[in-house]
């Protein structure tokens, strides 16, 4: 080849070259084109500059204590909007904490110890309130008493109390005799979220508990779901001369006809609630 030749093909061979590299646009070791320095794995990094005053937390506190409940056994609190549910576990300073969340949240706890409850339709999280107290009950476990109008569960104090039912025609009975004025309500604490039971209250009236008479049946007022509507109950008392008393029975409904079931309610003094155990009365 002439010395022309050999000139021409090394000329075009460098004019090929320096296409080929104007031409392709830079790629990374992962085979992404590179932009600002960036990598593949930016997006699933956790965020250096996370404001954890975004994040939505609920601490657990027994109520008339100011210091947060410590949890002896597993706890998720549950955040539901009605289309998707969140959850986080409670540490051992009783508090759970989720990031990511918009909108409003009703919550939920997965468990407690049987000694404590809460209500579980009482507490709602929002973008502008994100960080909810759940307060916690002691509760009083009834049994052996409350068979019938003349064998009641008798209290004049507040507190949150749980009784077991055994079907649908099951009832147990209680007369209440409030020691002073105020409103006293008598609310049930099924939870709508898991929509299983139908909770309800029969009223009677009488001056005694030998000479009671069946009045009417309280079946809302309550938080609701589809199936559970919460009764609520409510008695303005002007004078509390301890004379006067409010027999009731509670029974309940089961969504899935399967018992024995529980249910939960609470008796509440001006909205306030003390805590005090009852005493089973027996008429002879």
């Amino acid at each position: 080849m002439s010395t022309l030749k050999r000139a021409l093909a090394l000329i075009l061979s460098l004019l090929m070259l320096f296409s080929l590299f104007s031409c392709e646009e830079y790629r990374g070791a992962t085979g992404r084109p590179s932009v600002g320095g960036g990598s593949e794995d930016d997006d699933d990094k956790p965020q250096l500059n996370d404001d954890p005053t975004d994040d939505f937390t609920v601490t657990l506190k027994i109520k008339g204590q100011t210091e947060s409940y410590s949890p002896r056994i597993d706890i998720d609190v549950f955040w539901s909007d009605g289309t998707s549910v969140h959850k986080a576990k409670v540490n051992t300073q009783g508090v759970a904490r989720i990031d990511g969340l918009d909108g409003d949240y009703r919550i939920t706890l997965s468990a407690l110890p049987n000694e404590l409850t809460y209500d579980p339709n009482a507490h709602i999280a929002t973008n502008d309130s994100r960080n909810v107290v759940v307060d916690l009950y002691p509760i009083n476990f009834l049994s052996g008493g409350g068979t019938g109008k003349y064998d009641c569960y008798q209290f004049s104090a507040s507190g949150v109390y749980s009784v077991t039912l055994s079907g649908p025609s099951d009832r147990i009975f209680f007369e209440y005799e409030p020691k002073a004025q105020g409103v006293y309500t008598i609310e049930s604490w099924a939870d709508v979220t898991a929509d299983e039971i139908n909770p309800f209250i029969d009223v009677y009236r009488g001056y005694s508990v030998s000479e009671l008479y069946f009045d009417r049946t309280v079946q809302s007022g309550g938080s609701e779901g589809s199936y559970t509507i919460n009764f609520k109950y409510q008695v303005q008392i002007s004078q509390g001369d301890g004379q006067s008393s409010f027999p009731f029975a509670v029974g309940a409904e089961s969504k899935y006809n399967q018992y024995p079931i529980t249910v939960t309610f609470a008796v509440k003094i001006n909205n306030e609630i003390e805590p005090t155990p009852l005493r089973p009365v027996v008429d002879t």
